[in-house]
């Protein structure tokens, strides 16, 4: 355990670290290391942000207003599957830069960023959901074309491979303020919406970690067993 915090350190440092070639069973073993190491975090950072909150008495989180009021089936797929699955996708899956890693990214960007443009959620099917997801797949379409082209995706791999540190902190920082549109902050207040997110970063890097370390389905599982124990 002590070896994974002193990597995980490392790795917030240079954005570079050591990646896990083990098997099935070494595997399962670092996942449940990894998953205390993300919990240790996530409940430091919880803890201070609660505090806070009682403190403060900011603004409610909306998107957990809006869940509880689904039926049950979509109240739990939607925070504890299908969000972090968006999430991973989005945030983590591009940081290996590959012709299918870059694309699926690029689709699931595209549909956030989409979302963004006319103040939507992605957790939300509405009247614009087949537009933006027309939208999102011509997107991934069309950078999955360009880096068919010979010679981009070495040049792009190139760029991650130097700039592999501002990456890491993009992707976590990304998700971290992404979270900030989950309540109704107003003026003033979104000064200390750093301190509301606060558990979201900590999340972003040990999962950043995780993507890069073990591949995406580590992070997706953290992700996962995390939303659910909420």
């Amino acid at each position: 355990m002590k070896t994974l915090f002193a990597d995980f350190y490392s790795f917030l440092k240079t954005g570079k670290t050591q990646v896990s070639n083990s098997g099935f069973k070494q595997n399962a073993i670092e996942l449940g290391k990894f998953f205390l190491l993300f919990e240790i975090l996530v409940i430091a950072a919880v803890i201070i942000t609660v505090t806070f909150a009682i403190i403060v008495k900011p603004p409610k989180n909306e998107t957990l207003k809006w869940v509880t009021s689904l039926s049950p089936v979509w109240a739990f797929l939607i925070p504890n599957v299908i969000g972090p699955l968006v999430e991973e996708f989005s945030f983590r899956y591009w940081l290996k830069a590959t012709k299918l890693t870059l694309s699926i990214s690029s689709l699931f960007v595209s549909y956030i960023l989409s979302n963004d443009i006319i103040n939507s959620s992605y957790y939300r099917i509405d009247s614009t959901f087949i537009s933006e997801l027309a939208i999102s797949f011509s997107v991934a379409a069309i950078v999955y074309g360009i880096l068919s082209v010979k010679k981009i995706l070495p040049a792009i791999q190139k760029l991650w491979t130097n700039n592999s540190h501002l990456l890491i902190w993009i992707s976590i920082l990304w998700f971290t303020f992404a979270h900030v549109k989950n309540f109704p902050l107003e003026g003033w207040q979104y000064l200390y919406s750093p301190i509301m997110v606060l558990p979201q970063l900590a999340m972003g890097t040990v999962l950043a970690f995780g993507r890069i370390k073990y591949g995406i389905l580590f992070p997706i599982i953290i992700h996962i067993l995390h939303n659910t124990m909420l």
